[in-house]
């Protein structure tokens, strides 16, 4: 069996990505941190791999050897086997050398309670129009999260749930809902073509993989205007850097125009990202960390003004509406021995609200 093969059906589960280069060892990501394994792989294995899976075929490879390149320039892929599927991304370096990052995806789907996350996000799931973002830095747990989300709707809720993936993830099968998955370059040609068909196509709910450009997010609010529920993730960390994202995806003179569209067709922001800590002498874990707004009023408002700097205050006094400061979690951790203080302020979002939290006596942080 093909080396490349072996190795992905033997993986642990700690094991998040996994980067294969021509005439060096397979290297993984393990709870975050880089280790490399003691399998080597060649450029000709690499090229089988990817015929077994039929990624490449003879006339493609017969192309690059006479120069034809662009098949292994930024091509997005994913690949099923026994136990994982894996998302991934063929590429060329150091002027020709071939490679491909994988991150792996469970076969298995967790839940909402499986994953730590709020279960207040529920109810968002309950709603039939609206925005709802997922956001994290990249190894955050974004995926899977959204994946959760359409498994508690799948299993609770008669819907017709249209997701627009590039590529596709994790793969669904219908429960009380249905759930059409397509994916960009096979299914239809754009995130944007995909959005404008989609409303033709009776949908309750709509996933988009991720949010890139703003023809994408105007696309994804008009939907969520148009009475369906938008689920769609970002890559940003804390409520206030979303906002703050979403709007300076748009032209100048579009600013006022789409914060405004904005203030009325958000329903929530929840970001999350991950921390890895040490669960005894032998093992790490990694916990997820959230931050959570719900749309009301107020926070509707402070979004039409932009006065996204009053936000995260909003967050830690309005906690009995289902607000979560990120801030506040990660000081809960540490005052619970659970992370160190390096690691609060490396992942806090307001350092200066953390230094008013902790007590003086604390120790020092290298950062400083």
């Amino acid at each position: 069996m093909n080396k490349i093969e072996v190795f992905l059906n033997n993986i642990n589960n700690n094991i998040s990505d996994i980067h294969i280069r021509e005439e060096e060892n397979i290297i993984v990501r393990i709870n975050g941190r880089i280790e490399y394994s003691d399998t080597y792989t060649t450029r000709k294995e690499i090229i089988d791999f990817l015929k077994l899976h039929r990624i490449l075929n003879n006339s493609k490879e017969e192309y690059k050897y006479y120069g034809f390149e662009q098949f292994f320039s930024e091509n997005d892929i994913a690949i099923d086997n026994q136990k994982n599927r894996f998302r991934g991304n063929i590429f060329l370096y150091s002027c020709g050398k071939l490679g491909i990052v994988f991150r792996k995806i469970d076969k298995y789907i967790k839940s909402i309670e499986e994953l730590g996350i709020p279960d207040i996000l529920k109810k968002i799931c309950n709603l039939n129009s609206g925005l709802f973002i997922i956001t994290g830095p990249t190894g955050s747990g974004k995926t899977s999260t959204q994946a959760a989300i359409i498994k508690y709707i799948n299993e609770n809720y008669q819907k017709h749930i249209i997701t627009i993936e590039d590529p596709i993830e994790y793969v669904f099968r219908n429960e009380k809902s249905i759930i059409t998955q397509r994916e960009i370059g096979k299914d239809s040609e754009s995130f944007g073509c995909a959005l404008k068909y989609s409303l033709r196509q009776d949908p309750d709910v709509i996933v988009i993989g991720e949010i890139r450009d703003n023809e994408t997010l105007k696309a994804a609010m008009n939907a969520a205007e148009t009475g369906h529920l938008c689920i769609c993730t970002m890559h940003t960390l804390g409520v206030a850097a979303t906002i703050d994202r979403i709007i300076d995806i748009f032209e100048s003179d579009e600013k006022e125009k789409y914060r405004f569209q904005l203030s009325m067709v958000l329903e929530c922001i929840y970001s999350q990202q991950l921390i890895s800590v040490k669960q005894d002498l032998s093992s790490i874990k990694r916990v997820v960390v959230s931050e959570v707004l719900i749309a009301d009023k107020s926070s509707r408002n402070m979004i039409r003004e932009g006065k996204n700097n009053q936000i995260a205050n909003y967050l830690i006094t309005n906690k009995e509406k289902g607000m979560i400061s990120m801030d506040d979690e990660l000081v809960k951790l540490y005052n619970r021995n659970i992370i160190e203080y390096e690691q609060l302020i490396f992942h806090c979002i307001d350092r200066e609200y953390i230094d008013k939290k902790v007590s003086k006596n604390k120790k020092v942080c290298f950062f400083d």
